[in-house]
């Protein structure tokens, strides 16, 4: 039977490691938490895959000379751009996020897209409207 002096096993350390540590596993499970919570996290995640993608395919002309070459090298970024289009097209953004980042997607693809705001026939006009005040750019 234990004595009223003896002293605790636990330590006031091992409580304060204890605290310290719990403390930083939430710290590092909420980034995680946010980034799978967020109702258009894979539609921006394709969004930016698809910019990334757009970017090296841009950058090609500038790389690759020949104009053959450059197509067979281009060839899977394109590919892969279509499946990510296609996947993009399944969804429905629901957050002004979600919508910034198909702006951007539409920017990326279609610099030219922007200087329609000011001319250009009535739909032209209003998509690049559109995508300038989600963010696709300035224009």
């Amino acid at each position: 039977m234990p004595k009223a002096d003896t002293i605790p096993t636990t330590s006031r350390r091992g409580l304060l490691s204890g605290s310290i540590l719990a403390g930083l596993g939430a710290l590092f499970a909420i980034p995680a938490l946010a980034a799978t919570a967020h109702p258009d996290a894979e539609l921006i995640r394709l969004c930016d895959e698809f910019n990334v993608l757009e970017r090296q395919y841009v950058a090609s002309f500038d790389l690759i000379a020949d104009d053959d070459t450059r197509t067979l090298a281009n060839g899977p970024i394109q590919q892969a751009q279509e499946e990510l289009v296609e996947r993009m097209s399944e969804m429905t953004a629901t957050t002004i996020e979600g919508f910034a980042a198909l702006a951007g997607a539409i920017a990326v693809w279609a610099p030219d897209v922007l200087d329609k705001v000011e001319y250009g026939d009535m739909s032209e006009r209003l998509i690049a409207m559109l995508v300038r005040d989600l963010g696709g750019g300035e224009a």
